[in-house]
């Protein structure tokens, strides 16, 4: 599909498009600003001394502490799927995006981190400066440590292993515990934060936000985004292995743009959790219509549901919307 927007329509197929090129907007702006203010209050007060080895390595060990663990905050911020994401980002395809890609740019940052400590410690420690990486004596090294080879154990896993798309939803809740570890850490043994009110108080704020955001969604089941209740009316299965999926409302109708997109849950197939994908039906519809390829382990199990069967709804979202008025005329090709 050649139209700019058109990762939407990959809900067709149950697949949210996260490999698209990444299109900077407020979402990307707003983003930077609140990952690199530290760094940038560090940098701006810091007093440069010694020779310019070990002065650039303590900048670059400190640096990529601050911007790491500010991104890994975010990146949980961000997953915390908030409708306003959906209007920074452009639709929270784009949103999943920038979660992915300040996710890996924060592990590669915290890695960074113990690099630039064990450069800086060289010159006065010699080899001895590489006694960093298997420092467990004490307790905010150790958190400090869980968090490093916590996180490097799950890039190395992420790359190498492929699993359903449940398995890896359950340990990637396992980030959380390793940035809760990381920012203690960050707490316990940083003075730096210790001596900067404004950053002390920046940084617990994004930590314990960050933090909460994660405890509700592992926790708490997202209590947060109410779940519109909806029953199974129909599953008729179409050439071609595509399900059309009719849902009725028990209590309240969704209201949705033509071009938007759901989180589903069926109480049947409860275990798989929810999945998005996009609405087919009108806006005037009492029904809520899905045309749904069977493309995987949960697609293929939709065959199983029942008429009556409880569904919970969450949403609306996506930005792949007729709201540009500036063109009279359109043509559309699929």
């Amino acid at each position: 599909c050649s139209i700019p927007n058109c990762a939407m329509v990959s809900g067709i197929l149950g697949v949210m498009d996260v490999t698209k090129k990444v299109s900077f907007s407020y979402g990307y702006l707003i983003s930077f600003i609140i990952i690199f203010f530290p760094a940038v209050a560090w940098f701006w007060g810091y007093t440069f001394e010694g020779d310019i080895g070990t002065s650039v390595s303590t900048a670059l060990a400190k640096i990529a502490a601050f911007s790491g663990t500010a991104m890994f905050a975010w990146s949980l911020i961000l997953s915390g799927r908030f409708k306003v994401f959906d209007s920074l980002f452009g639709g929270l395809d784009k949103m999943y995006g920038a979660h992915r890609l300040f996710a890996s740019l924060s592990m590669a940052l915290l890695l960074i981190h113990p690099i630039g400590l064990t450069l800086s410690g060289l010159s006065s420690r010699g080899t001895g400066a590489l006694r960093l990486w298997v420092a467990f004596d004490s307790f905010p090294v150790i958190l400090g440590m869980i968090s490093l080879y916590g996180l490097i154990s799950f890039g190395v896993w992420s790359m190498t292993t492929k699993v359903q798309h449940e398995t890896f939803i359950r340990v990637h809740r396992v980030l959380g515990l390793l940035f809760i570890f990381g920012a203690v850490h960050a707490f316990l043994a940083g003075s730096v934060l210790e001596s900067n009110t404004v950053m002390y108080w920046y940084m617990l704020i994004l930590s314990v936000v960050a933090t909460m955001i994660f405890i509700h969604y592992s926790f708490f089941a997202d209590v947060l985004h109410k779940a519109y209740a909806y029953k199974v009316e129909s599953v008729t299965l179409l050439p071609g292995d595509v399900y059309d999926v009719r849902l009725k409302p028990k209590h309240r109708i969704i209201k949705f743009q033509p071009g938007q997109f759901v989180y589903i849950k069926f109480d049947r197939l409860a275990i798989h959790g929810y999945h998005p994908f996009t609405i087919a039906s009108g806006k005037r519809s009492s029904q809520l219509q899905f045309m749904i390829k069977s493309f995987g382990d949960f697609t293929a199990s939709l065959n199983q549901l029942k008429q009556g069967d409880g569904v919970s709804i969450k949403g609306p979202y996506g930005r792949f919307l007729m709201e540009d008025r500036r063109y009279e005329k359109h043509i559309w090709i699929a």
